[in-house]
């Protein structure tokens, strides 16, 4: 288990930055540590921060250096 609420990813297509720190289960200065590092990168809309769920599985193959599809089904 990861801590990751993956299954929440395949529902919405994009997340508000809160209930993506819900799945990344980090606060919003962790989150915008990922943005820093280049890791997510947020959207807005109306003033509002938003990230797709390609984004967000992005930002967790960096984070576990998986760099083919292949590692990323074995790792479920």
């Amino acid at each position: 288990m990861t801590g990751y609420m993956e299954n929440k990813l395949p529902v919405y297509s994009s997340l508000f930055r809160e209930e993506t720190q819900e799945i990344f289960g980090c606060t919003h200065q962790t989150l915008k540590s990922f943005e820093k590092r280049n890791w997510i990168s947020p959207r807005k809309f109306k003033n509002r921060n938003f990230y797709t769920d390609n984004d967000i599985i992005q930002c967790i193959k960096t984070q576990f250096s998986l760099s083919s599809d292949k590692q990323w089904q074995d790792m479920w």
